[in-house]
This record gives C-alpha cells, sequence and structure tokens, in this order.
C-alpha cells in the first residue's frame, strides 16, 4: 500500500529536476543564439551558413550540461533506491527510465565518486567512471594536465575511451614499479646493513680468535719456562738427596766400623737390631724425600706436557666456542619457532643433519 506515493513522489521529482535541466539547457541555447545571430550573416570558407555558429554554441551548451546531468541523474538514482520498497527496483527503472541495472549502476558510482562534478563536466560517463580508478586528491589535477599517448600529448577531453584506459593504466604500472624498486632499495638496503652487521661479528671474532691465540701462546711459553724450572729444581734436588744419602751411607759405615775397632762399653755398644733399625729409619727419610722430589717432578711433566701441545690446546679453544655458539644457536631456535614454526622445523632438521655428518665423522676417526 505504500509502493505507489513512494513512486509517486520520485516520478514527480523526476519530472520537475527533468523540466528544470531542459529549461536552463534551452536557456543558454536561446542566450548564444541571440549572440550569434547578432552577428551578420555569412558562410565560411566551405560555404557552410553562419548558422553552423549557433549550432556550435548550442553544442557546447548541452556539453557543459552533460557532466553536471551525469552526477545529478546518479544522485537521484540513489535517492531513488532508498525510497523504493523492496523488490520494485529493477522494474522501475525498466519501465520509468529504461534504465538496465548496470547503467544506473554507473550513474550511481559516478555521483558517490564525484561531490564536484566540475572536473568532468565535458568527459561523459564511460571517461567519468574510468577516472574512479584515480584517487579522489588526485583526480582534477590528473584531468587537467596532458599526458602523453601513442607519442603525442593529449588532455583527457581530448582522448578517446581507449587512450584514457592505456594512459590510467601505465600510471598504475608506473606507480607499481616505483613502488616495488622502493620495495627493493629497501630490501638491499636491509640486506646491506644485515651483512654489514655479519662482517662486523665476523670481524670481532678473528679479533677475539687472535687475542686467544696470542694468550695461549704466551701460556705456553710460561708453561714452558716453568718446566725448564722445574726440571732444574728436581735435578737439584735429587742431586742434593743423592749427596745426603751418600753422606748418611759414609756415617752409618764410618760408625760401624768404628764400633768394631773401637773397645767400648758394653752398655753403650749399639748392637745389630739398634743398627738395623737406625739404617731403616734413614732409608725411609730418604724415600719420602725421593718420592716427593719424584712426584714434584712429575706434575711439572704433565704441564709442560700440555704446554709442549699447542694442537690440543687450539682444539680446546675451539670447542669452547662451539659449545657456547650451539647454546646461542638453540635459543635463537626457539625465538623463530615462536615467529614462525615451519621455518624453525626446517632449520633444526638441516642442524640435526650436520650434527648427525660431525658425529660420524668424529666416530670414523
Amino acid at each position: 500500500m505504500e509502493s505507489t506515493p513512494a513512486r509517486g513522489q520520485i516520478w514527480e521529482e523526476n519530472n520537475m529536476n527533468e523540466r528544470t535541466i531542459h529549461r536552463k539547457a534551452d536557456s543558454e541555447v536561446e542566450n548564444r543564439k541571440g549572440a550569434e545571430t547578432a552577428l551578420p550573416a555569412a558562410a565560411d570558407g566551405a560555404g557552410l551558413p553562419s548558422e553552423v555558429g549557433a549550432l556550435t554554441a548550442e553544442i557546447n551548451v548541452y556539453k557543459a550540461q552533460a557532466g553536471a546531468c551525469i552526477v545529478e541523474i546518479g544522485r537521484r538514482l540513489l535517492r531513488a533506491k532508498e525510497l523504493l520498497p523492496h523488490g520494485e527496483w529493477a522494474a522501475w527503472l525498466a519501465e520509468k527510465v529504461e534504465f538496465s541495472e548496470r547503467t544506473a549502476q554507473n550513474f550511481m558510482r559516478v555521483a558517490k565518486g564525484y561531490e564536484n562534478p566540475q572536473p568532468v563536466a565535458d568527459l561523459g560517463l564511460s571517461k567519468a567512471l574510468l577516472l574512479l580508478q584515480v584517487p579522489e586528491n588526485e583526480r582534477a589535477e590528473f584531468v587537467a594536465n596532458s599526458h602523453e599517448v601513442d607519442g603525442e600529448e593529449k588532455q583527457v577531453a581530448e582522448m578517446s575511451k581507449r587512450e584514457l584506459e592505456q594512459v590510467i593504466r601505465e600510471r598504475d604500472e608506473a606507480r607499481k614499479a616505483a613502488e616495488a624498486a622502493r620495495a627493493d632499495a629497501e630490501t638491499w638496503k636491509n640486506t646491506a646493513d644485515a651483512k654489514e652487521i655479519s662482517l662486523q661479528n665476523a670481524k670481532k671474532k678473528v679479533r677475539e680468535s687472535e687475542t686467544a691465540a696470542k694468550s695461549a701462546e704466551l701460556a705456553l711459553a710460561e708453561a714452558r719456562k716453568l718446566s725448564t724450572q722445574a726440571e732444574t729444581a728436581h735435578e737439584k734436588e735429587y742431586a742434593n738427596l743423592a749427596a745426603q744419602y751418600a753422606e748418611l751411607e759414609g756415617k752409618l759405615k764410618a760408625a760401624e766400623e768404628a764400633a768394631k775397632a773401637e773397645p767400648i762399653q758394653a752398655e753403650v755398644v749399639p748392637d745389630e737390631e739398634t743398627l738395623e733399625k737406625i739404617r731403616a729409619e734413614v732409608l725411609a727419610e730418604q724415600a719420602a724425600a725421593v718420592e716427593a722430589a719424584e712426584k714434584r717432578a712429575a706434575d711439572a711433566a704433565e704441564r709442560l706436557e700440555k704446554a709442549k701441545n699447542p694442537t690440543a690446546l687450539r682444539v680446546s679453544l675451539w670447542f669452547a666456542d662451539v659449545q657456547d655458539l650451539a647454546v646461542k644457536l638453540d635459543h635463537s631456535l626457539a625465538e623463530l619457532h615462536n615467529q614462525q614454526p615451519e621455518t624453525a622445523y626446517k632449520f633444526r632438521d638441516a642442524i640435526a643433519g650436520f650434527y648427525d655428518s660431525c658425529a660420524a665423522k668424529m666416530k670414523g676417526k
């Protein structure tokens, strides 16, 4: 029941708007006709009557009205669609304004895209639709500027629909290429920065390795010096112990001979058991001293042996570095797993394969 008043309202509005537009257009045409007919009638070089001037004026007037009419038609179609009951839109278009839904959609798109119809006043519906691909804040400048089409500079109003499509497409492609170039430049910059950081880290590692090697060389020299000192001290200590042992042996023999040669009171002459006990005590003291000296010599020899093998020392240092790197690698993999699990799994498989290969080589050797 409510659909009839709505349709009547829409049709009445459309009729009034059409009459208003036509009155304005006719007024403009009459004004231009008056200006043209005020001039003396004459024929142009081709023999055409002066009426051509009037026709030219009329054409320009209607052209000026065309762009505004496109936008106004679109606005009224939008309003009509809001007012019509559901399901009556397509029938109303076909019966009352003789538009297909696609044509109506095009008019409405133009109305939504152009609050100010001035930039497309002379372009027509097809070009107005194409220009919707240009951002609104750039559209007026795009229409006002000239563009190269097949080697010739043209403005939008002078272009065919195909030429305008080509210009917009080439513009979009150029922008995409520029954006891709900027993205590539940023990627290369980031890659270069990453490589520079890796290079600096590598240089730092080299410096640390050189410092460690120098420290190892100094430690080796110090160990050799200590070993030499230990060997010298061992030889001296061994010589002193040997001299003491010889001296004690001499004293013991002298005491035995003196006991045999001199008459001694029975109560002060040591018997064989006492002498044997004294000899055992002396030998025990000497053996303990020799054992302590030999232990010190063995410790010094062990330190010397380690210091004499720089390759083993380097292996130990590198192994410590590998252990440190393994810990850092594990932490980095954990972070990567939180961000990109699939990539982390790929790295883990590759690293596991590397570890297995290293283990196989170590077992083979």
